[in-house]
Protein backbone atom coordinates (compact mmCIF):
# COMPACT_ATOMS: atom_id res chain seq x y z
CA UNK A 1 0.00 0.00 0.00
CA UNK A 2 2.98 2.34 0.87
CA UNK A 3 4.90 2.06 -2.64
CA UNK A 4 1.81 1.46 -4.30
CA UNK A 5 -0.63 3.52 -3.10
CA UNK A 6 -3.41 0.89 -3.30
CA UNK A 7 -6.92 0.19 -1.43
CA UNK A 8 -6.67 -2.45 1.07
CA UNK A 9 -9.28 -3.98 -1.16
CA UNK A 10 -7.05 -3.84 -4.10
CA UNK A 11 -5.01 -6.48 -1.96
CA UNK A 12 -6.81 -8.33 0.63
CA UNK A 13 -10.53 -9.04 0.36
CA UNK A 14 -12.96 -6.47 1.20
CA UNK A 15 -16.18 -6.40 3.16
CA UNK A 16 -18.05 -5.93 0.13
CA UNK A 17 -17.23 -8.82 -1.37
CA UNK A 18 -16.48 -11.25 1.74
CA UNK A 19 -16.25 -14.75 0.65
CA UNK A 20 -15.56 -14.01 -3.10
CA UNK A 21 -11.67 -15.04 -1.79
CA UNK A 22 -9.87 -12.69 -4.19
CA UNK A 23 -7.76 -10.51 -3.84
CA UNK A 24 -3.87 -10.39 -4.96
CA UNK A 25 -3.04 -13.62 -6.36
CA UNK A 26 0.82 -14.75 -7.07
CA UNK A 27 0.02 -15.78 -9.83
CA UNK A 28 -0.38 -11.68 -9.76
CA UNK A 29 3.20 -11.00 -9.53
CA UNK A 30 6.03 -11.70 -11.81
CA UNK A 31 9.32 -11.86 -10.47
CA UNK A 32 11.54 -10.63 -13.12
CA UNK A 33 15.31 -10.71 -13.00
CA UNK A 34 16.80 -8.06 -15.07
CA UNK A 35 21.17 -7.33 -15.81
CA UNK A 36 21.56 -3.42 -15.44
CA UNK A 37 25.12 -2.48 -15.96
CA UNK A 38 26.13 -6.61 -16.00
CA UNK A 39 24.82 -7.16 -12.47
CA UNK A 40 21.54 -9.12 -12.26
CA UNK A 41 18.37 -7.13 -10.42
CA UNK A 42 15.07 -8.30 -8.91
CA UNK A 43 12.03 -6.61 -9.63
CA UNK A 44 8.14 -7.30 -9.45
CA UNK A 45 5.42 -6.56 -11.67
CA UNK A 46 2.60 -6.31 -9.66
CA UNK A 47 -0.98 -6.82 -11.93
CA UNK A 48 -4.00 -5.34 -10.30
CA UNK A 49 -7.38 -7.13 -11.16
CA UNK A 50 -9.07 -5.88 -8.24
CA UNK A 51 -9.31 -2.04 -8.02
CA UNK A 52 -12.08 -0.08 -7.16
CA UNK A 53 -14.05 0.47 -10.33
CA UNK A 54 -11.76 -1.75 -12.59
CA UNK A 55 -12.51 -4.69 -10.42
CA UNK A 56 -11.93 -7.95 -13.94
CA UNK A 57 -12.49 -5.40 -16.62
CA UNK A 58 -9.25 -3.90 -16.13
CA UNK A 59 -5.77 -4.66 -14.99
CA UNK A 60 -3.16 -1.75 -13.95
CA UNK A 61 0.40 -2.64 -13.45
CA UNK A 62 3.00 -1.56 -11.20
CA UNK A 63 6.95 -1.86 -10.70
CA UNK A 64 8.70 -1.90 -7.73
CA UNK A 65 12.35 -3.28 -7.58
CA UNK A 66 14.92 -4.46 -5.08
CA UNK A 67 15.94 -1.46 -2.39
CA UNK A 68 19.89 -2.42 -1.93
CA UNK A 69 20.18 0.12 0.60
CA UNK A 70 18.00 -0.74 3.53
CA UNK A 71 17.04 -4.26 2.85
CA UNK A 72 14.16 -3.43 5.69
CA UNK A 73 12.68 -1.40 3.34
CA UNK A 74 12.67 -3.45 -0.14
CA UNK A 75 9.99 -5.05 -1.08
CA UNK A 76 11.49 -7.55 -3.41
CA UNK A 77 12.88 -9.23 0.35
CA UNK A 78 10.00 -9.81 1.79
CA UNK A 79 7.81 -10.89 -0.96
CA UNK A 80 10.64 -13.56 -1.77
CA UNK A 81 10.86 -14.49 1.66
CA UNK A 82 7.01 -15.12 1.82
CA UNK A 83 7.68 -17.32 -1.89
CA UNK A 84 9.99 -19.09 -0.40
CA UNK A 85 7.89 -20.03 2.61
CA UNK A 86 5.03 -20.89 0.79
CA UNK A 87 6.91 -23.01 -1.84
CA UNK A 88 5.89 -21.86 -4.81
CA UNK A 89 8.78 -21.37 -7.22
CA UNK A 90 9.72 -24.36 -9.50
CA UNK A 91 12.75 -25.60 -8.81
CA UNK A 92 13.79 -23.03 -5.89
CA UNK A 93 13.67 -24.04 -2.19
CA UNK A 94 16.60 -22.22 -0.80
CA UNK A 95 17.56 -18.15 -0.61
CA UNK A 96 21.00 -19.14 -1.86
CA UNK A 97 19.79 -19.90 -4.93
CA UNK A 98 18.89 -16.86 -6.08
CA UNK A 99 22.28 -15.81 -6.12
CA UNK A 100 23.03 -18.29 -8.61
CA UNK A 101 20.66 -17.24 -10.92
CA UNK A 102 21.16 -15.38 -14.45
CA UNK A 103 19.43 -14.05 -17.62
CA UNK A 104 19.35 -16.65 -20.54
CA UNK A 105 21.93 -15.86 -23.20
CA UNK A 106 19.78 -13.99 -25.77
CA UNK A 107 17.10 -12.60 -23.80
CA UNK A 108 17.00 -9.21 -21.43
CA UNK A 109 15.05 -10.89 -19.08
CA UNK A 110 13.74 -13.58 -17.24
CA UNK A 111 11.00 -14.03 -15.40
CA UNK A 112 10.77 -17.33 -12.61
CA UNK A 113 8.08 -19.53 -13.20
CA UNK A 114 5.37 -20.82 -10.25
CA UNK A 115 4.54 -24.42 -9.41
CA UNK A 116 0.98 -24.50 -11.41
CA UNK A 117 -1.27 -24.91 -8.30
CA UNK A 118 0.32 -22.11 -6.71
CA UNK A 119 -1.06 -19.56 -9.21
CA UNK A 120 -4.50 -18.96 -7.58
CA UNK A 121 -2.99 -19.02 -4.13
CA UNK A 122 -3.47 -15.25 -1.95
CA UNK A 123 -0.45 -13.99 -1.12
CA UNK A 124 -1.71 -12.67 1.96
CA UNK A 125 -3.53 -15.10 4.10
CA UNK A 126 -5.91 -15.94 7.04
CA UNK A 127 -4.86 -17.55 10.35
CA UNK A 128 -7.40 -20.19 11.64
CA UNK A 129 -8.83 -21.56 14.73
CA UNK A 130 -5.50 -23.30 15.95
CA UNK A 131 -3.33 -20.29 15.40
CA UNK A 132 -1.81 -21.66 11.12
CA UNK A 133 -2.17 -19.78 8.44
CA UNK A 134 -4.70 -20.95 6.19
CA UNK A 135 -3.41 -22.41 2.72
CA UNK A 136 -6.26 -21.01 0.66
CA UNK A 137 -8.36 -18.55 2.63
CA UNK A 138 -7.34 -14.93 1.88
CA UNK A 139 -7.14 -12.37 5.29
CA UNK A 140 -10.19 -9.59 4.93
CA UNK A 141 -9.76 -5.77 4.74
CA UNK A 142 -10.86 -5.39 8.27
CA UNK A 143 -8.25 -7.68 10.07
CA UNK A 144 -5.55 -5.71 8.60
CA UNK A 145 -6.81 -2.75 9.40
CA UNK A 146 -6.91 -3.92 12.78
CA UNK A 147 -3.57 -5.46 12.61
CA UNK A 148 -2.23 -2.11 11.39
CA UNK A 149 -3.87 0.24 14.19
CA UNK A 150 -2.29 -2.40 16.79
CA UNK A 151 0.60 -2.35 14.98
CA UNK A 152 0.96 1.61 15.46
CA UNK A 153 0.22 0.66 19.12
CA UNK A 154 3.19 -1.52 19.92
CA UNK A 155 5.36 1.03 17.80
CA UNK A 156 4.64 4.01 19.62
CA UNK A 157 3.05 6.23 17.60
CA UNK A 158 0.45 8.93 18.94
CA UNK A 159 -1.76 9.28 16.63
CA UNK A 160 -3.54 6.31 15.19
CA UNK A 161 -2.32 4.67 12.20
CA UNK A 162 -4.96 3.58 9.52
CA UNK A 163 -4.87 1.59 5.98
CA UNK A 164 -5.75 4.52 4.58
CA UNK A 165 -2.80 6.36 5.94
CA UNK A 166 -0.47 4.80 3.88
CA UNK A 167 -2.56 5.04 0.84
CA UNK A 168 -2.39 9.41 1.40
CA UNK A 169 0.82 9.08 1.95
CA UNK A 170 1.64 8.13 -0.99
CA UNK A 171 -0.65 10.50 -2.41
CA UNK A 172 1.07 13.21 -1.16
CA UNK A 173 4.37 11.43 -3.23
CA UNK A 174 2.75 10.97 -6.87
CA UNK A 175 1.66 14.69 -6.49
CA UNK A 176 5.26 15.74 -6.39
CA UNK A 177 6.54 13.16 -9.08
CA UNK A 178 3.93 12.46 -11.38
CA UNK A 179 3.76 15.29 -14.93
CA UNK A 180 0.23 15.00 -15.56
CA UNK A 181 -2.91 14.37 -14.30
CA UNK A 182 -3.38 11.48 -16.32
CA UNK A 183 -0.42 9.52 -14.21
CA UNK A 184 -1.69 10.71 -11.17
CA UNK A 185 -5.02 9.19 -11.65
CA UNK A 186 -3.86 5.96 -12.96
CA UNK A 187 -1.32 5.71 -9.85
CA UNK A 188 -4.51 6.41 -7.59
CA UNK A 189 -7.27 4.18 -9.44
CA UNK A 190 -9.65 7.61 -9.48
CA UNK A 191 -11.94 8.15 -12.35
CA UNK A 192 -12.19 11.81 -11.81
CA UNK A 193 -9.61 14.43 -11.10
CA UNK A 194 -11.55 15.61 -8.13
CA UNK A 195 -11.31 12.99 -6.22
CA UNK A 196 -7.89 13.59 -5.33
CA UNK A 197 -8.05 16.68 -3.93
CA UNK A 198 -9.78 14.71 -0.63
CA UNK A 199 -6.35 13.41 -0.15
CA UNK A 200 -4.78 16.67 0.92
CA UNK A 201 -3.85 16.33 4.20
CA UNK A 202 -5.08 19.31 6.24
CA UNK A 203 -1.60 19.76 7.65
CA UNK A 204 -0.07 21.81 4.55
CA UNK A 205 3.54 20.14 3.56
CA UNK A 206 4.69 23.52 2.36
CA UNK A 207 7.27 26.03 3.54
CA UNK A 208 5.34 29.36 3.18
CA UNK A 209 7.04 31.12 5.13
CA UNK A 210 10.36 30.72 3.58
CA UNK A 211 8.53 31.14 0.44
CA UNK A 212 7.39 34.55 1.52
CA UNK A 213 10.74 35.59 2.93
CA UNK A 214 12.49 34.18 -0.22
CA UNK A 215 14.78 32.31 1.92
CA UNK A 216 15.87 28.60 1.55
CA UNK A 217 12.88 26.24 2.25
CA UNK A 218 12.86 23.83 5.31
CA UNK A 219 11.71 20.63 3.49
CA UNK A 220 13.01 18.17 5.96
CA UNK A 221 11.80 20.64 8.97
CA UNK A 222 8.44 20.80 7.72
CA UNK A 223 8.38 17.18 6.78
CA UNK A 224 9.30 16.04 10.04
CA UNK A 225 6.93 18.05 11.73
CA UNK A 226 3.79 16.22 9.64
CA UNK A 227 5.46 12.63 9.45
CA UNK A 228 3.75 10.18 11.91
CA UNK A 229 7.39 10.10 13.82
CA UNK A 230 6.93 13.48 15.20
CA UNK A 231 4.21 11.55 17.40
CA UNK A 232 6.41 8.71 18.17
CA UNK A 233 6.98 7.92 21.82
CA UNK A 234 9.02 4.57 23.00
CA UNK A 235 8.28 5.40 26.11
CA UNK A 236 4.87 4.76 25.94
CA UNK A 237 2.90 1.53 27.70
CA UNK A 238 2.59 -0.90 25.25
CA UNK A 239 0.22 -4.27 25.69
CA UNK A 240 0.68 -7.59 26.73
CA UNK A 241 1.05 -9.13 23.39
CA UNK A 242 3.94 -5.88 21.90
CA UNK A 243 7.02 -8.29 22.33
CA UNK A 244 7.88 -10.65 20.04
CA UNK A 245 9.70 -12.98 22.24
CA UNK A 246 6.29 -13.42 24.49
CA UNK A 247 4.04 -15.93 24.15
CA UNK A 248 0.86 -15.23 22.82
CA UNK A 249 -1.88 -15.91 25.22
CA UNK A 250 -5.80 -17.35 25.44
CA UNK A 251 -8.22 -14.61 23.64
CA UNK A 252 -5.27 -13.79 21.26
CA UNK A 253 -4.81 -14.48 17.60
CA UNK A 254 -1.56 -15.82 15.77
CA UNK A 255 -0.37 -12.69 15.95
CA UNK A 256 -0.41 -11.80 19.31
CA UNK A 257 -3.33 -9.21 18.56
CA UNK A 258 -6.49 -9.04 20.87
CA UNK A 259 -8.88 -10.52 18.98
CA UNK A 260 -11.23 -7.87 20.25
CA UNK A 261 -10.51 -3.82 20.86
CA UNK A 262 -9.29 -3.87 24.03
CA UNK A 263 -10.66 -0.06 24.81
CA UNK A 264 -9.84 0.61 27.99
CA UNK A 265 -5.96 0.60 26.88
CA UNK A 266 -6.02 2.22 24.28
CA UNK A 267 -8.00 4.76 26.47
CA UNK A 268 -4.43 5.00 28.68
CA UNK A 269 -2.53 4.28 26.10
CA UNK A 270 -3.59 7.81 23.80
CA UNK A 271 -4.00 9.96 27.46
CA UNK A 272 -0.23 8.56 28.01
CA UNK A 273 0.81 11.48 25.63
CA UNK A 274 -0.83 14.59 27.18
CA UNK A 275 0.20 13.38 30.48
CA UNK A 276 3.90 12.74 29.31
CA UNK A 277 4.06 16.14 27.38
CA UNK A 278 3.05 17.59 30.73
CA UNK A 279 5.81 15.74 33.03
CA UNK A 280 8.35 16.19 30.42
CA UNK A 281 8.58 20.27 30.19
CA UNK A 282 8.42 20.12 33.96
CA UNK A 283 11.31 18.07 34.51
CA UNK A 284 13.22 20.01 31.72
CA UNK A 285 12.47 23.17 33.69
CA UNK A 286 13.45 22.03 36.91
CA UNK A 287 16.79 20.58 35.64
CA UNK A 288 17.87 23.86 34.41
CA UNK A 289 16.27 25.32 37.61
CA UNK A 290 19.15 23.20 39.44
CA UNK A 291 21.99 22.99 36.68
CA UNK A 292 21.17 25.93 34.65
CA UNK A 293 23.15 25.95 31.10
CA UNK A 294 24.39 28.57 29.14
CA UNK A 295 22.34 29.35 25.89
CA UNK A 296 24.67 28.73 22.53
CA UNK A 297 21.81 29.12 20.30
CA UNK A 298 22.86 29.73 16.16
CA UNK A 299 22.29 33.74 15.35
CA UNK A 300 20.96 33.68 11.84
CA UNK A 301 22.05 36.36 9.74
CA UNK A 302 18.80 39.07 10.21
CA UNK A 303 18.00 42.47 9.06
CA UNK A 304 18.41 45.13 11.46
CA UNK A 305 15.34 45.60 13.54
CA UNK A 306 12.89 48.85 12.76
CA UNK A 307 12.69 51.42 15.27
CA UNK A 308 9.18 50.19 15.93
CA UNK A 309 10.24 46.86 17.01
CA UNK A 310 13.09 48.03 19.43
CA UNK A 311 10.44 50.54 20.76
CA UNK A 312 7.93 47.46 21.40
CA UNK A 313 11.09 45.29 22.91
CA UNK A 314 11.64 48.11 25.18
CA UNK A 315 8.71 47.89 26.61
CA UNK A 316 7.58 44.15 26.08
CA UNK A 317 10.00 42.62 28.70
CA UNK A 318 8.81 38.83 27.91
CA UNK A 319 9.02 39.51 24.07
CA UNK A 320 12.40 41.01 24.52
CA UNK A 321 13.78 38.26 26.52
CA UNK A 322 12.78 36.03 23.79
CA UNK A 323 14.66 37.94 20.96
CA UNK A 324 17.65 38.55 23.29
CA UNK A 325 18.06 34.84 24.17
CA UNK A 326 17.38 33.38 20.33
CA UNK A 327 19.57 36.36 18.84
CA UNK A 328 22.31 37.62 21.26
CA UNK A 329 24.12 39.40 18.38
CA UNK A 330 20.92 41.73 18.24
CA UNK A 331 21.44 43.59 21.88
CA UNK A 332 25.22 44.05 20.49
CA UNK A 333 24.60 45.39 17.17
CA UNK A 334 21.53 47.69 18.72
CA UNK A 335 23.23 48.48 22.10
CA UNK A 336 20.03 50.85 23.39
CA UNK A 337 17.89 47.79 23.64
CA UNK A 338 19.96 45.40 25.28
CA UNK A 339 19.96 47.68 28.78
CA UNK A 340 16.60 47.87 28.59
CA UNK A 341 16.28 44.37 28.32
CA UNK A 342 18.15 43.86 31.48
CA UNK A 343 16.79 46.83 33.62
CA UNK A 344 13.49 45.65 32.98
CA UNK A 345 14.44 41.88 33.92
CA UNK A 346 15.77 43.71 37.22
CA UNK A 347 12.56 45.71 37.45
CA UNK A 348 10.20 42.52 37.29
CA UNK A 349 12.60 40.13 39.41
CA UNK A 350 13.18 42.88 42.31
CA UNK A 351 9.50 44.68 42.35
CA UNK A 352 7.31 42.94 45.36
CA UNK A 353 4.09 44.04 43.65
CA UNK A 354 3.71 43.58 40.69
CA UNK A 355 1.02 46.04 39.72
CA UNK A 356 2.70 48.52 41.98
CA UNK A 357 0.84 51.90 40.53
CA UNK A 358 3.77 53.53 41.35
CA UNK A 359 6.18 52.06 39.59
CA UNK A 360 3.99 51.30 36.59
CA UNK A 361 3.69 54.85 36.32
CA UNK A 362 7.58 55.45 36.95
CA UNK A 363 7.49 53.58 33.51
CA UNK A 364 4.67 54.88 31.71
CA UNK A 365 6.69 58.38 32.03
CA UNK A 366 9.16 57.69 29.68
CA UNK A 367 7.06 55.96 26.83
CA UNK A 368 7.64 58.87 24.28
CA UNK A 369 5.51 59.93 21.11
CA UNK A 370 1.70 60.43 22.98
CA UNK A 371 -0.48 62.89 22.72
CA UNK A 372 -2.69 61.87 25.13
CA UNK A 373 -3.33 58.90 27.88
CA UNK A 374 -6.81 56.82 27.76
CA UNK A 375 -7.40 54.89 31.14
CA UNK A 376 -8.88 51.30 31.70
CA UNK A 377 -12.52 51.46 32.98
CA UNK A 378 -13.32 51.80 36.25
CA UNK A 379 -16.25 52.58 38.90
CA UNK A 380 -14.30 54.88 41.36
CA UNK A 381 -14.16 57.89 40.60
CA UNK A 382 -11.62 58.66 43.43
CA UNK A 383 -9.19 56.45 42.23
CA UNK A 384 -9.11 57.58 38.49
CA UNK A 385 -8.59 61.47 40.01
CA UNK A 386 -5.82 60.13 42.27
CA UNK A 387 -3.96 58.31 39.56
CA UNK A 388 -3.93 61.64 37.63
CA UNK A 389 -3.06 63.40 40.13
CA UNK A 390 0.16 61.00 40.60
CA UNK A 391 0.96 61.07 36.85
CA UNK A 392 0.74 64.75 37.46
CA UNK A 393 3.27 64.70 40.12
CA UNK A 394 5.80 62.47 37.93
CA UNK A 395 5.74 65.09 35.39
CA UNK A 396 3.28 63.61 32.62
CA UNK A 397 0.97 66.38 31.34
CA UNK A 398 -0.35 64.69 28.33
CA UNK A 399 -4.57 64.91 28.96
CA UNK A 400 -6.09 61.61 30.74
CA UNK A 401 -9.04 60.27 28.81
CA UNK A 402 -11.35 58.61 31.37
CA UNK A 403 -11.97 54.66 29.99
CA UNK A 404 -15.43 53.87 29.80
CA UNK A 405 -17.40 50.48 28.84
CA UNK A 406 -21.62 50.47 29.00
CA UNK A 407 -22.93 48.19 31.16
CA UNK A 408 -25.74 46.06 29.88
CA UNK A 409 -25.65 42.83 32.39
CA UNK A 410 -25.15 42.80 36.06
CA UNK A 411 -22.70 39.23 35.67
CA UNK A 412 -20.69 41.44 32.94
CA UNK A 413 -20.35 44.14 35.48
CA UNK A 414 -18.92 41.76 38.14
CA UNK A 415 -16.81 39.69 35.61
CA UNK A 416 -15.02 42.54 34.02
CA UNK A 417 -13.13 44.31 37.41
CA UNK A 418 -11.64 40.66 37.90
CA UNK A 419 -9.73 40.45 35.44
CA UNK A 420 -8.74 44.71 35.26
CA UNK A 421 -8.66 44.53 39.14
CA UNK A 422 -10.64 47.46 39.29
CA UNK A 423 -12.55 48.12 42.49
CA UNK A 424 -16.90 48.45 42.72
CA UNK A 425 -18.75 50.80 45.04
CA UNK A 426 -20.25 47.99 48.01
CA UNK A 427 -23.27 50.14 47.32
CA UNK A 428 -23.32 50.08 43.61
CA UNK A 429 -22.63 46.57 43.91
CA UNK A 430 -25.51 46.12 46.47
CA UNK A 431 -28.16 47.68 44.35
CA UNK A 432 -27.39 46.06 41.44
CA UNK A 433 -27.76 42.86 42.62
CA UNK A 434 -31.41 43.84 44.04
CA UNK A 435 -32.39 44.92 40.59
CA UNK A 436 -32.57 48.36 41.11
CA UNK A 437 -31.55 51.04 38.44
Amino acid sequence: MSYTGSRPGTIVEPGYYADANDGLLYGDVDVQLQRIDGIIVFALVFKFRTRKNQRHVSTTQFILHEHVQDRSLCPVSYFLAMALADDVFQGISDPSQFAKLDVPSGRESFILPYKLDKIKVPILRSAKLDRSISSTKIITSQKVTQYIGNLGIRAGYGKRLYSYSFRRGQAQTTDEIARSVAQRKAVMGHSRESTFDSYYSHAINLDTQSGFLKTPLQKELIGKINAMGAYRDLRAPKPAYASLAQRTVRGTSLTGCPKHRDTDFEKQYFRFFEEQAREDTIAQLATLKDNPQPVTPTDHQTREPSRLFLAVLRYHYTRARVVATLFPSVGQRNPHMTPAVECLSQYVQERKQPDDPDLLIEHLKEKVGGNFIVTQMFYDVDIFLNWVRKCREQGITVPVVPGTMPIHTYAASCVVPNWSKCGILPDWIKAAGNGQE
